[in-house]
């Protein structure tokens, strides 16, 4: 080799890195995101609680408007009126109706305006009028206690009468106005005289006393009224017999539910056959959409009118029934309420007269028409034979009491020895107290009965004393007798 030659200069190379080779199994996959696996999961539930929620809301609605049938009719109806009573939801008439049968039985006070209208071509046969009679009546009512019902009403018939009626207690006021003189003519009675007589208000007691035959009555009467309310209770769902609507409507300015039934003559049959001569009855419901209170009823009903005279002719024997062929009766009602929960004032007249009184002066006296029966008069000798009988009641409460008590009086020497009035008021004699630890009331008889005109607990109208011959005298003040006296 050439010494000369040149060898290049060696220049440092980089020294190779070896390739990092990853063997097949030793790849490891990507970890996911953990909240897209949480979002699928919630995705899920979701979708399954939307479908469960589907299939229960269907299934409640199915079994709400009775699509289904479960055998617990008391839990159907309870998911009934829960569904029903939710905002937008569609109310049937039967949902309607139970509404506000609940709402009513907390209502004891309304005003009401009802009106009724006859056309009967039998009427006209039968009274010689048109046929048409309308009747239209105006007030208010307060029911709170059942057994004092008070109410206030102006009724009138036109070209017949008008009538007021006011019931603030226990007794019923009348006033009657505007009769005309055919009305008057047809009774018989003077025109002059009916002025007369009716310049004040009739007063007639509607209190009912509160004995055994009173409670059996009651107690006989409850279970047909449940037995009804069940019967039209069992009819209203049955679409066989009454054929049920529901749309809606406005009256006197209030959004209100129209309930349209039709009634026909089987549904009466099955009533118990009580009203055979119904033929159909068209019903209409009005009730409020917000608080479910009924705000009118209207009925238009068609009568047979052959069998109302029929049944005429048979409770009246005697009565010439004219023939009507197959002709009928319409008959229509329309009844407003309002004025829920509001205080029902009825205010009494400052005045008035007994129903005896008011036919006392309406009828002719005796001395100038003795062939008349004059019915006062036998108002009058009634209330004696009442009076009469009282005296013989406390006569033997006392000689009953004398028996059992070596005969001694009860009050012993407090008993009267002059006519003394019988009562609690200071200058009486208070006979049901006498008698120390077997008072006379309630241990022999179970009130002291007070004179049926004028007497009181006060002052019962009756006087009781021993006289100087040791018999005793009970005396009252009669009205066809001037004094009644029972000597014992």
């Amino acid at each position: 080799m050439d010494n000369n030659s040149q060898i290049p200069p060696l220049v440092p190379q980089p020294t190779p890195q070896p390739m990092n080779v990853v063997a097949p199994a030793a790849l490891t996959p990507e970890p996911e995101n953990p909240k897209s696996k949480k979002k699928i999961m919630v995705a899920a539930i979701i979708i399954v609680l939307v479908i469960l929620t589907t299939a229960l809301a269907g299934g409640v609605y199915a079994i709400a408007y009775e699509k289904i049938t479960l055998p617990d009719q008391e839990l159907q109806r309870r998911i009934s009126h829960f569904t029903m009573s939710l905002p937008f939801t569609p109310k049937t008439p039967r949902y309607v109706l139970e509404r506000s049968l609940m709402t009513h039985t907390g209502v004891t006070k309304h005003s009401f305006n009802i009106s009724l209208a006859i056309d009967s071509s039998g009427l006209a046969s039968i009274l010689g009028l048109s046929g048409k009679l309308d009747i239209l009546a105006k007030g208010a009512i307060d029911y709170s206690d059942p057994k004092n019902i008070i109410y206030y009403a102006d009724i009138d018939l036109p070209q017949t009468a008008s009538f007021k009626l006011r019931k603030p207690d226990n007794n019923l006021y009348i006033k009657i106005e505007n009769v005309n003189q055919a009305t008057l003519a047809i009774l018989g009675i003077d025109k002059t005289t009916f002025e007369q007589a009716n310049a004040n208000w009739i007063s007639y007691e509607v209190i009912t006393l509160d004995t055994p035959a009173r409670q059996r009555v009651e107690e006989q009467s409850q279970p047909f009224t449940d037995r009804l309310r069940e019967k039209i209770a069992d009819a209203i769902d049955e679409p066989d017999l009454i054929n049920k609507t529901l749309g809606e409507d406005i009256i006197n300015g209030v959004e209100v539910y129209k309930i349209t039934a039709t009634i026909d003559e089987d549904f009466f049959t099955d009533m118990a056959g009580y009203y055979p001569s119904v033929d159909q009855m068209k019903l209409e419901i009005y009730i409020d959409k917000k608080d479910f209170l009924v705000r009118r009823l209207a009925t238009n009903t068609t009568i047979s009118q052959s069998a109302v005279l029929s049944a005429q002719a048979q409770s009246l024997p005697g009565m010439i029934v004219p023939p009507t062929g197959n002709e009928v009766a319409f008959l229509a009602v329309v009844a407003d309420f309002s004025d829920y929960s509001s205080k029902v004032t009825v205010e009494k007249p400052p005045t008035s007269i007994s129903v005896e009184e008011f036919i006392t002066q309406l009828l002719p006296s005796e001395e100038t028409s003795p062939n008349i029966i004059n019915p006062a008069r036998q108002f009058h000798q009634a209330r004696d034979t009442q009076r009469r009988a009282d005296l013989l009641s406390i006569t033997n409460a006392i000689y009953q009491y004398a028996a059992e008590n070596n005969g001694k009086l009860p009050g012993s020497t407090a008993f009267p020895k002059t006519p003394t009035c019988i009562g609690t008021a200071s200058e009486c004699f208070n006979l049901g107290a006498a008698g120390g630890q077997w008072p006379i009331v309630p241990t022999y008889i179970a009130a002291i009965p007070t004179d049926p005109n004028t007497g009181s607990d006060l002052n019962t109208g009756y006087t009781i004393y021993i006289n100087t011959d040791g018999r005793l005298v009970a005396t009252a003040t009669g009205e066809i007798e001037e004094e009644i006296t029972v000597l014992r």
